[in-house]
């Protein structure tokens, strides 16, 4: 086979070869940054659904909305979204009378909201804890958290 022939045919099934994965990376990578744009989207679209599900006493659909987002920022690492969930979730557990459950979610949101440095938020879950530790007649922890102090928690306190 004649020299060009050759190098013809390694040009047109080689080349091919090699570019095409390329290609296939790009669009892959491409395709990953948008179903990333488009989970944020989903997120924010969930939060404000159980949002107005909440204000129309639809609790148990806005509890799944809200789960649903919460897994989506959380895949996402966005700390911002996953804490206002957090809060969302507890606010619907209070109005259920839940208050152990919806102190577990302030208290998860809370120190996310300290790290990422979200001072309206930060008051906002210490405000929400200090009023469910008011309806379970908690007052000192009520307070403290009114106050925007964490209360301590020691074997005197406990009791």
């Amino acid at each position: 086979m004649p020299l060009w022939k050759t190098i013809g045919f390694l040009i047109l099934t080689v080349l091919p070869l090699l570019v095409l994965p390329m290609s296939v990376m790009l669009r892959t990578g491409s395709s990953q940054a948008q179903t990333s744009q488009e989970r944020q989207v989903e997120a924010g679209r969930l939060l404000r659904l159980g949002a107005q599900q909440h204000q129309t006493s639809q609790y148990e659909a806005a509890l799944e909305s809200w789960a649903q987002a919460l897994s989506f920022y959380r895949s996402l690492q966005n700390r911002q979204g996953e804490a206002a969930v957090l809060n969302d979730l507890g606010i619907a557990y209070r109005s259920r009378l839940q208050y152990d459950k919806a102190i577990a979610y302030y208290q998860q949101a809370l120190p996310i909201l300290q790290q990422v440095k979200d001072r309206d938020g930060e008051a906002l879950a210490l405000n929400n804890l200090g009023l469910a530790y008011g309806s379970l007649s908690q007052y000192n922890k009520a307070i403290a958290y009114l106050q925007g102090v964490e209360p301590r928690y020691d074997q005197k306190s406990a009791r």
